[in-house]
C-alpha cells in the first residue's frame, strides 16, 4: 500500500509543509536523520524525536514534528511501535514489520481486497476510498476482474467478490429488521464515494456535520435510522440516540442489546435515551 499510495498522499501535504516552514531540504534531511536515529536508538516517542530534530537544527515546533512523522510513515521510513509507559513510540518499519514478498501485482491485490471487503461497490467508490488517480484505479480494477463478480444494483454496475455474490440469496432470505449500532467513522459509511443506497442525501449532514467528524450511526437492515453520541459520567456512560423515524419495540429491544454488549466490552454501565428528530 505504501508503494501504491505513499508518495501521492505525501505530495498532497506540500502546501501544509510550506506553511509550517519545512523546506524541501529540511524534509530530505529529516527523512535521513530519523532513519539514522531510530536505527541507533530504537523506539522513540514523538517528544524525543522533536528534541532530536531540534538538536539537529531541523523544524520541530508546533505541528512540524507531527507532519514530518506523517511523511516518514507514508514514505516507508517509520511506523508506530511498542507503547512505553502509555506513550506511543515510532520505530523503523524494517525493524518492526515482518518482511514479506509483495504480491505479483500490488494494484490488483489492492482492488481485490477492497471489493471483497466493501462490495458491491463502484469504480468511483474504489477511486474515492483509495485516493488513486482515475487511470490507476481503472488498471487495478481491470487486473482484479478475474477474481471479482459484476452485479447490477438499481441499474448500476458494481463489483464484489464471488463469495459475497454467492451469499446474496442467503442474506436476503435471512432475518429481517436487524439493527446494528456502529461507531464513528465506521467503514460502512466512509468506504464509499456515495452512500445514497442506505444514507439518503438529506440525512448525510446528520452524520457528517462538517469539520471532518462522522457521528456514530444506527442501522436497520443496513439503512440509516439514527445517530448516537455518548458522554462519560461518574457512573458509566450516558448515550443519546437521535432517531429519524419511529423505532419499533423490537428495534428498541435490539438497541438495548447493542448497548448492553458495548457496556460489557468496555466494562462499564451504559444508560441510553431516545429522541425523535424528523425535520430535514
Amino acid at each position: 500500500m505504501l508503494d501504491l499510495l505513499g508518495e501521492a498522499m505525501d505530495a498532497k501535504a506540500l502546501k501544509r509543509r510550506a506553511d509550517l516552514g519545512i523546506s524541501e531540504d529540511d524534509h530530505g534531511k529529516a527523512l535521513r536523520f530519523l532513519r539514522e536515529e531510530l536505527a541507533l536508538k530504537g523506539p522513540m516517542t514523538r517528544a524525543e524525536i522533536a528534541d532530536a530534530f531540534r538538536s539537529a537544527g531541523l523544524p520541530s515546533d508546533g505541528q512540524a514534528t507531527a507532519h514530518l512523522l506523517r511523511s516518514t510513515s507514508l514514505l516507508g521510513v517509520s511506523c508506530f511501535g511498542p507503547e512505553r509507559d502509555g506513550d506511543t513510540t515510532h520505530v523503523l518499519i524494517e525493524d518492526w514489520l515482518p518482511q514479506t514478498d509483495p504480491p505479483p501485482d500490488p494494484g490488483a491485490e489492492f482492488a481485490r481486497r477492497y471489493f471483497s471487503a466493501y462490495g458491491p461497490a463502484t469504480q468511483s467508490d474504489f477511486r474515492w476510498w483509495s485516493g488513486l488517480p482515475a487511470t490507476d484505479t481503472r488498471r487495478c480494477l481491470q487486473a482484479a476482474l478475474d477474481d471479482l463478480t459484476e452485479v447490477d444494483v438499481d441499474g448500476q454496475p458494481m463489483w464484489m467478490s464471488q463469495d459475497g455474490a454467492d451469499r446474496i440469496g442467503e442474506v436476503l432470505d435471512g432475518p429481517q429488521d436487524v439493527l446494528r449500532a456502529l461507531g464513528p467513522f465506521d467503514p460502512y459509511i466512509v468506504g464509499y464515494a456515495r452512500r445514497d443506497l442506505d444514507v439518503p442525501d438529506h440525512l448525510l449532514k446528520r452524520v457528517n456535520a462538517g469539520g471532518g467528524m462522522l457521528r456514530p450511526c444506527v442501522l436497520i437492515d443496513g439503512r440509516l435510522v439514527a445517530t448516537w453520541d455518548r458522554r462519560r459520567r461518574a457512573h458509566g456512560l450516558t448515550v443519546r440516540v437521535t432517531c429519524f423515524e419511529e423505532l419499533s419495540d423490537d428495534a428498541q429491544a435490539q438497541l438495548e442489546a447493542e448497548f448492553s454488549e458495548m457496556g460489557r466490552f468496555l466494562g462499564t454501565e451504559i444508560n441510553w435515551s431516545l429522541e425523535l428528530e424528523t425535520s430535514a
